[in-house]
């Protein structure tokens, strides 16, 4: 059993950045579970609202879901300076679209989407 739980060790360290505690392998997953810090996803209503609290808990790689009536758009945080500003990029076949926020005065701000179209029709 030591080999199994040495490399699950060094899995969750792998993954995690740190080593899981645990002497059985099932303590061994649970923490590697408990510790995973992957993707993070919210789903909003509107994009252009999304709340300081929200958005200070977002980094880079992270992913944005907009939901308009079941309609439902994924936006991915490519850029992210803490305390400065924020992106939110949406891409399908016709337009790329940016959403950027600004720290300003202690709040993230809406500051601007910007829509650049993929086809020439």
């Amino acid at each position: 059993m030591g080999k199994m739980t040495n490399a699950l060790k060094n899995l969750g360290k792998a993954i995690n950045g740190v080593e899981p505690q645990g002497k059985y392998v099932t303590d061994i997953i649970n923490n590697i579970a408990n510790d995973y810090k992957g993707i993070a996803m919210l789903e909003v209503s509107n994009i252009t609202t999304i709340t300081t609290a929200q958005l200070n808990a977002l980094k880079a790689g992270d992913v944005v879901i907009k939901n308009e009536s079941g309609n439902k758009h994924t936006y991915v945080v490519s850029y992210k300076e803490n305390n400065v500003g924020i992106c939110l990029t949406y891409v399908d076949a016709t337009v790329a679209e940016t959403v950027s926020y600004d720290y300003t005065n202690d709040a993230w701000v809406y500051n601007s989407t910007d829509i650049t179209p993929l086809t020439n029709n």
